[in-house]
C-alpha cells in the first residue's frame, strides 16, 4: 500500500504527494508542472479550453480518450497517462494536426486552440487505431465540447479534414508503450492517503472496497463529471473519498442472448458504442448526451446514481426494466431501477452498499428516445421521454414510458400503461393517453423551462412517437393531437 499517487503525464512519470492529490488536473499541469498550454475557462468542463488525452490501463483496446483536466481530481488519475498539449509535438517538430491548423488559420486568440489541438489528437488517435477515415462529421462529433469564440469553426473543420493520417505517429505507441509496465504495476497497488482534510482509499478489490464502505462514510467519485464541477464551483471538500478506478472487474461487459451488463467503470462512451448493435436507439440519443470529454469520463452508473430527474440515461434504463447489481459486505442484491429512486436525490441505497453494474435485458420490443433541451448538442435536458413499445396488428402488446424532467424524478406510471395495453395505436388513444400523464406530472419551473413548457412539450413528444411510428408502417400520416 502506498500514500501517494503515480502517473504519466506525457513520457515523464510523475510523484504527487499527499497536499496535492485532491489538486485538479489542470491547475496540477499549470502551477506545479508549468504547463500552461492548457487552458482553464469555464472550471465545469464545458468549453474545452482544458482538454487532455488519457489511457487506464484497464483499458487496453481503447485508444487515448479526450477528457477534461479542469474536473478531474488528481486522484482519478493514478496509473494512467496523460497526454497536454505540450506532448502532441514529435520530436520538437510540430504535429501535423497543429500544422493544418496554422496552414488554415484555425486560430485567432488562441486560447482555445490547445483544446481544438487535443480533441483532434484523441480523433486521429482513433481513427487510426480502428483503420477509419475523418469525416466532417467525424470532426465535429469530436469536438462538440469545444468552444471558440473568435476564430469561427469552418477554419478548424477544413484543418482537420485536411490532416494526413500518414503523417502521424499514434501516442499508443509513441508514448503508451514504454510506459505500459509501469502503468499496470502502479495498478496493482492500493493506495491510502490521509490528507489534513480529506481521506482518499483507492483500492484494488471490490472485496477491499466494501470492507472499506461498510465502516466509512465515503463519498465514490468514479467520473468525477459533477464532484468536479463542486470541487470548482462550491469549494466542495468530501472528508473521505473511495475510489473503484482500480478495480478490474468493474469495467467488465457482458453481453449474451438474455441480457446486457454494465460494470461500473465503463464509461458512457464506451456503453454507447458496446450497445449499438442491440439497442441502436440508446446510442443515438448518447451522441447528444454530453461533450465527448464528458463521455470518455462519466460513467453510466454514475449517471443513474446522481439521480436527477434529468439525467439522459434514466428514462431509457426504466422503460427496459433494467436491474442494479448492488453489494455490500454481508450480501448482493438486485434491484429494479423503477424501485431505487424514492424521491429527490433520494434513493434505496444503504451507506455500506455499491452498485457494481446494471443488467439491462433483451427484448424484441422497440424503442423511441426523446431529449428537449435549449441547444442540440452539449445542454442539459428540460425534458426527455422514453418509449419502449411492440404493436401487432395495430394493437399495443408492450408499452413502458418514461418522463424526466417533470417531476422530483423521472416519471413512470405502470396502472397508465396496463391500462393501455391492448388499446389500439390510433390517435385517439395516444391522445387519451398523453392527457392521462398530463393530469398526473407536475413539472416546476426553472431556467430551463416552465411548467407549462414543459407539459406543451410532452404533449409534443406524444405526438411526435405516434407520427414516427406511424410513417413506418403508413406512407401518410393522419393529423396528429
Amino acid at each position: 500500500m502506498r500514500n501517494y499517487l503515480s502517473f504519466y503525464i506525457n513520457n515523464e512519470l510523475v510523484k504527487v504527494d499527499v497536499n496535492d492529490s485532491a489538486m485538479t488536473l489542470a491547475n496540477y499541469l499549470r502551477k506545479k508542472k508549468s504547463l500552461t498550454g492548457t487552458k482553464i475557462v469555464c472550471a465545469e468542463g464545458d468549453c474545452g479550453a482544458c482538454t487532455v488525452l488519457i489511457k487506464k490501463p484497464f483499458e487496453e483496446k481503447l485508444p487515448f480518450r479526450s477528457i477534461n483536466s479542469c474536473i478531474a481530481p488528481l486522484y482519478l488519475l493514478d496509473s494512467c497517462q496523460v497526454i497536454t498539449v505540450e506532448g502532441i509535438e514529435e520530436q520538437q517538430e510540430l504535429n501535423e494536426i497543429q500544422t493544418q491548423m496554422i496552414n488554415h488559420q484555425g486560430s485567432q486568440c488562441g486560447y482555445c486552440t490547445p483544446g481544438f489541438i487535443c480533441a483532434l489528437a484523441g480523433m486521429t488517435e482513433e481513427v487510426s487505431i480502428e483503420n477509419k477515415n475523418i469525416t466532417e462529421q467525424r470532426i465535429k462529433n469530436h469536438t462538440t465540447g469545444n468552444l471558440c469564440r473568435c476564430t469561427g469553426y469552418l477554419p478548424i473543420i477544413e484543418a482537420a479534414k485536411n490532416i494526413d493520417l500518414s503523417k502521424i505517429k499514434t501516442f499508443e505507441k509513441r508514448y503508451y508503450q514504454v510506459a505500459k509496465e509501469k502503468l499496470h504495476e502502479l495498478a496493482k497497488e492500493t493506495i491510502q492517503i490521509e490528507a489534513i482534510e480529506e481521506s482518499i482509499f483507492m483500492p484494488t478489490t471490490l472485496e477491499e472496497a466494501l470492507i472499506y464502505k461498510n465502516t466509512n462514510e465515503a463519498l465514490i467519485n468514479s467520473g468525477g463529471t459533477d464532484v468536479g464541477v463542486w470541487i470548482n464551483k462550491r469549494d466542495h471538500q468530501a472528508k473521505k473519498v473511495l475510489i473503484l478506478n482500480k478495480i478490474q472487474k468493474l469495467y467488465e461487459y457482458e453481453d449474451n442472448k438474455q441480457f446486457i451488463k454494465i460494470g461500473s467503470k465503463v464509461t458512457i462512451h464506451e456503453a454507447a458504442d458496446m450497445m449499438e448493435s442491440t439497442f441502436p436507439e440508446f446510442s443515438r440519443k448518447m451522441n447528444i448526451f454530453a461533450s465527448p470529454q464528458i463521455k470518455n469520463k462519466g460513467t453510466i452508473i454514475g449517471n443513474l446514481a446522481n439521480g436527477s430527474p434529468i439525467g439522459d440515461s434514466i428514462p431509457f434504463m426504466l422503460v427496459s426494466d433494467s436491474i442494479l447489481n448492488i453489494a455490500s459486505v454481508k450480501k448482493n442484491r438486485d434491484l429494479p431501477l423503477k424501485n431505487f429512486y424514492l424521491g429527490y436525490k433520494k434513493f434505496d441505497l444503504a451507506e455500506n452498499e455499491i452498485i457494481t453494474s446494471i443488467t439491462i435485458p433483451k427484448t424484441n420490443s422497440d424503442f423511441k428516445l426523446y431529449k428537449v433541451s435549449a441547444r442540440k448538442d452539449l445542454d442539459i435536458s428540460s425534458v426527455t421521454m422514453a418509449f419502449r413499445y411492440q404493436i401487432e396488428h395495430g394493437v399495443f402488446k408492450d408499452l413502458k414510458i418514461a418522463i424526466g424532467g417533470v417531476g422530483p424524478t423521472v416519471y413512470i406510471n405502470e396502472d397508465i400503461e396496463s391500462r393501455f395495453l391492448n388499446q389500439p395505436f390510433e390517435i385517439s388513444i395516444i391522445e387519451e393517453m398523453a392527457n392521462e400523464y398530463l393530469s398526473k406530472i407536475t413539472p416546476m419551473s426553472d431556467l430551463r423551462g416552465s411548467a407549462k413548457f414543459r407539459k406543451i412539450v410532452v404533449k409534443n413528444l406524444f405526438c411526435k412517437f405516434f407520427d414516427e411510428v406511424y410513417l413506418t408502417t403508413h406512407s401518410n400520416s393522419e393529423a396528429c393531437i
